[in-house]
This record gives C-alpha cells, sequence and structure tokens, in this order.
C-alpha cells in the first residue's frame, strides 16, 4: 500500500524512536523501528528494547481506505536517506512485504526490510485511557530528572541504587539519586488536586539509565499524563506514548543521614568555585583529590600530580563558623555545580569526616550531600 507525508514529520518521529533501538544479539529485529498503518490517516511509529517502549502516531493520507500494513527498517539507514531532502518534500513510501519504496521529487528508492509480523508482541502496551492519571507539564519531569541522574550508581549490584527515586509527598515530587557516596535530591511543587491516586506515587524506581534515554525522545514544555500500569512508568500525549520499566525494591532512608548541624557555613560565587574546579581537572590525582581550606575571608583550591605539577585558586567568600580544610572528589563537585542555575551557592559543612551539603542560595528546592575524601 502507498501512503504520502511530510518528510520533516518522518525525520522527527523516526530520529526519536531510533535511539530507543538497540543492538540484542538475542533479538536483532530490535535494531528496528516498526512501521505500521493504523488507518487511512495514521502512521504509527515504534521501537522497544524490552526496557523501554516509544510509539508515536504521524499524520498520512492515503486513498486506500481500510487497508493495513506493516514493515520493520532500519532507522539510521532510513534517517540517512530522509536527511538528503528538504524537510519540506513530501514522501510517497509503498510498504512491500520486505522493503519500502520511497519516492521524493524525483528521486525513488527501494530500501530492504523486515516484515513486521517478526516484530516483538507489543500488545501489553495498547493501554487503554486511564481516568487515574496525573496531568504535568513535561519540564517537571526533564528537569526532575537531568538534576539528579547523574548521582545515581553506575554498578547494579545494589540495583537501587542504580535508580532515581520519583515520590509525592506533601504537594512536592521527589527526584533523588545517590550513589553511596553523594546524594542529591530536586523538589518540585504539584497541586495535590491533580493526583488522583497518590499512592501510585509514594515510590517509584527506574535506572537513570532509561531515565538518561527517556530524555532524548520525551518533548519539552508540552502537557502529558503520567501514570503507573503492569510495572510501567507511562507517559501520554496526544499522539504518542513511552513506557519505562520501573524497579522493584525499597529506596533507602535518604533524610535520616542528612546532616541538620553544621560547624561552617560559606557562601560564594558559583562561577568562582566552577572555575576552580576546572583547574583541578587539569592538575589533580588519579583520585580526583582536591584539597580546600577555607580561611576567614577566601578558601583556596590545591590540587597536585606528580606527574604534571600543582596549583592553587584563591576566591574570596563570606564565611560563618570555623575555618577548616577539607579533602573532596572533585568531580563530584563539579557534577553539582554544572546543574545550578544560580549566581551564588551556600556550602555547610558538618565535620571533618561527616557530609557537606551544596544547594543553591535562596534554594532549598535542590540539595546535594557529599562525602568528604580521607587521605
Amino acid at each position: 500500500m502507498k501512503i504520502e507525508t511530510i518528510n520533516e514529520l518522518l525525520i522527527d518521529v523516526i530520529g526519536k524512536a531510533s535511539k530507543i533501538t538497540s543492538k540484542n544479539p538475542n533479538q536483532p529485529i530490535l535494531e528496528n523501528v516498526l512501521l505500521e498503518v493504523i488507518d487511512e490517516s495514521t502512521l504509527k511509529v515504534t521501537s522497544y528494547n524490552l526496557d523501554i517502549f516509544y510509539t508515536q502516531e504521524i499524520f498520512i493520507k492515503t486513498k486506500e481506505t481500510g487497508k493495513r500494513g506493516k514493515i520493520c527498517i532500519n532507522p539510521n539507514l532510513l534517517l540517512s536517506y530522509l536527511n538528503l531532502f528538504n524537510k519540506n518534500e513530501n514522501v510517497i513510501i509503498e510498504i512491500c512485504e520486505k522493503s519500502i519504496k520511497l519516492k521524493i521529487n524525483n528521486q525513488e528508492s527501494d530500501i530492504q526490510a523486515v516484515s513486521g509480523d517478526t516484530y516483538p508482541d507489543i500488545r501489553n502496551f495498547n493501554i487503554d485511557k486511564k481516568e487515574d492519571v496525573l496531568t504535568v507539564n513535561s519540564d517537571l519531569i526533564i528537569d526532575g530528572i537531568q538534576s539528579v541522574s547523574f548521582a545515581a550508581a553506575l554498578s547494579s549490584i545494589k540495583p537501587e541504587l542504580s535508580c532515581v527515586l520519583i515520590s509525592y509527598e506533601d504537594d512536592v515530587f521527589h527526584f533523588v539519586a545517590t550513589d553511596g557516596f553523594r546524594l542529591v535530591e530536586k523538589k518540585k511543587i504539584i497541586n495535590k488536586d491533580d493526583i488522583k491516586n497518590i499512592d501510585d506515587f509514594k515510590q517509584i524506581l527506574i535506572t537513570a539509565k532509561n531515565l538518561n534515554d527517556l530524555l532524548k525522545v520525551i518533548y519539552v514544555n508540552i502537557s502529558i499524563s503520567i501514570f503507573l500500569e503492569k510495572g510501567l512508568f507511562c507517559i501520554k500525549t496526544s499522539d504518542s506514548l513511552l513506557c519505562v520499566r520501573t524497579v522493584s525494591g525499597l529506596y533507602p532512608n535518604y533524610k535520616a543521614i542528612i546532616p541538620n548541624n553544621f560547624i561552617t557555613n560559606i557562601e560564594m560565587n558559583t562561577n568562582d568555585i566552577v572555575d576552580s574546579l576546572k583547574v583541578s581537572n587539569i592538575f589533580s590525582d588519579d583520585f580526583n583529590y582536591v584539597k580546600i581550606d577555607v580561611n576567614d575571608n577566601d578558601i583556596n583550591f590545591y590540587s597536585k600530580n606528580s606527574k604534571i605539577g600543582e596549583s592553587v585558586s584563591k576566591k574570596d567568600i563570606i564565611k560563618k563558623g570555623e575555618s577548616i580544610t577539607q579533602n573532596y572528589n572533585h568531580r563530584y563537585l563539579s557534577d553539582f555545580l554544572s546543574k545550578v542555575k544560580s549566581d551564588k551557592v551556600i556550602i555547610d559543612i558538618s565535620g571533618k569526616t561527616t557530609p557537606t551539603i551544596i544547594r543553591p542560595k535562596d534554594d532549598n528546592s535542590y540539595v546535594y550531600m557529599v562525602m568528604p575524601m580521607n587521605k
């Protein structure tokens, strides 16, 4: 059957779907996306990698009322071809048994494909319209994930530590991640009247890797509906569905380990500390070690590498409490500070061997806890 659509729509949706495909020696079909004609005005593009399911509809034209067709094709090959043409061009696609024929302007091409019948059974993802959904702006989810996912553990030895915790409590969504050496929390205020089933959102665990893949396909600043179904965290829009597998388990009681008493309070310019840590990145040793001396009116960042040399950066601060010397992994500090948008940060040091808290000034919604290094 033949369908017609606009090149820009194909490039956008297939480009996103391609980011979900994966190489799987047991199921090589997952390297492809599924193109499926649902009716005379709808083409559905689907990709699936066993952890994430993504599907989106594209408007098409076809004169073959009632006819359907489906085919699997390598998205990167198709994108390479489509990107050769103007995005405003019309694309005519003929779906054959094991190929698709494309016509754009006077160019005609035949690309090999695979029968859509061999694609995994995705009927479990045909989720009916739900009433117990939470409607929010997609930026809430995007910002929450981007703010914390960097701190999740890379190892899956403790599965819960490789996850981001998403939980709802007292009109606030909490996004939390930790690898055991640092912890970050981002709070997003939400109207509790929008949540019909609060218990669904008490604790959601999703691996940071899968959430970062989710960020590759979710559109910014649009209205989305989120809900939980069959062990899946689902995001639905008017024309798309995105489902990510959740992880079973209990997240550590992170609130119990956040200190409340501090011996030193520092206020300083965000750019000052970011610039100092960039220098530390050059001169630090294999342990990413940086020594920080806190004095009455300034702070010194020391880095030394026997093979390269050493460096000292001095910056002005406003200090309350004790002068102190601390050792940190400079990468742990940089990871958080690169996300901070405020001009100033507050650093609260609780002791030589106890956690340090860093947050943007006048913003308690974003808090980072990091352990000092023993050296």
